[in-house]
């Protein structure tokens, strides 16, 4: 199944600015990217299994790989050598059943899956017994916005971001552990991680656009921020940097630029550090997308081709 951003009223152009494609098609970008260090990660493949089916979200704990496998509406769970072992959840409407399995977050007690095109969420314990249903009655028949990612916070607050041609839908969604929900910010399409202080950072992947002609959401401004009850930004990114993946260590931020298919390391103020990973982006690897880290490796589906990458330190 092929990831459906592209719709009748969108165009998402996915050119960068500040950006310029070298003769033999390497892109170069204007952050300073430190070269010597891009080949610190060597990629290779770590899961490639039958059951994998257009891999969408991942989530690494200190047991488990927690994979959504989209294509099978379900949620696959691997051991840390990349062995199956288990899966939940089938296709349908009901209790435990999901309809194209969009992102995976988990907290200290509970599992969430939200689907992609009702927006709806569904809380699990760890041991996968359904909890309960969220849904969000503004998004569930709207057939125009999907939701993007999930990410919760050890309070039990859930925050949902979406994408889609309705911009004033185009919100953080925060839902309190009552179920009341909050919307944050306005005509914002992105990516989510939680903090080891348990603070949510967000960074927008895509930017509304909207012509006489055309209505739709492409690869623009681009930053780093927290969500409380507003989005306060923290820095800016390279104009149409396209992060599909965010990811937050104690004292680092790690971001997986889609287009320019790098995984760049900054610091908290915004300092950038290195590139740590980078490959010249082709229709080969355009299905990488997001990224979770367990210790120093980095682990990455691929949608297109259905496998799990593992980005290691060189030698190891």
């Amino acid at each position: 199944m092929k990831r459906r951003i592209i719709l009748e009223l969108i165009v998402i152009v996915l050119v960068c600015t500040g950006c310029k494609i070298n003769s033999d098609g390497e892109v170069s970008s204007s952050l300073k990217i430190n070269y010597i260090n891009s080949e610190y990660l060597e990629k290779t493949v770590f899961i490639d299994n039958d059951e994998l089916n257009y891999p969408t979200d991942i989530v690494c704990t200190e047991q488990l790989i927690y994979v959504v496998n989209q294509g099978n509406s379900n949620i696959l769970t691997f051991d840390l050598k990349g062995e199956l072992i288990d899966s939940f959840g089938k296709y349908g409407q009901g209790n435990s059943e999901f309809t194209n399995p969009q992102a995976i977050s988990i907290n200290d007690e509970n599992i969430f899956v939200v689907d992609r095109d009702s927006c709806r969420i569904q809380v699990f314990d760890k041991k996968y017994n359904f909890i309960k249903e969220i849904i969000i009655d503004s998004l569930k028949n709207s057939n125009d916005v999907h939701a993007l990612d999930l990410e919760v916070d050890n309070q039990g607050n859930i925050y949902l971001t979406v994408e889609g041609v309705i911009p004033k839908l185009l919100k953080i969604y925060k839902i309190n552990s009552d179920g009341d929900i909050k919307k944050i910010g306005k005509e914002l399409i992105g990516v989510m991680d939680r903090s080891t202080d348990d603070e949510i950072f967000f960074t927008p992947t895509y930017e509304v656009f909207e012509t006489k002609e055309q209505l739709g959401y492409r690869s623009g401004k681009s930053f780093v921020s927290i969500i409380n009850n507003s989005v306060e930004k923290k820095f800016d990114l390279t104009t149409k940097y396209t992060p599909t993946s965010i990811h937050l260590t104690e004292d680092r931020i790690y971001l997986f630029s889609n287009y320019m298919k790098q995984i760049d390391e900054f610091l908290f103020d915004g300092s950038y550090v290195s590139t740590l990973f980078r490959e010249n982006p082709s229709d080969e690897n355009d299905g990488m997308t997001h990224m979770d880290m367990y210790k120093d490796c980095f682990y990455m589906t691929d949608s297109k081709k259905n496998v799990i990458y593992m980005f290691k330190p060189q030698g190891d």
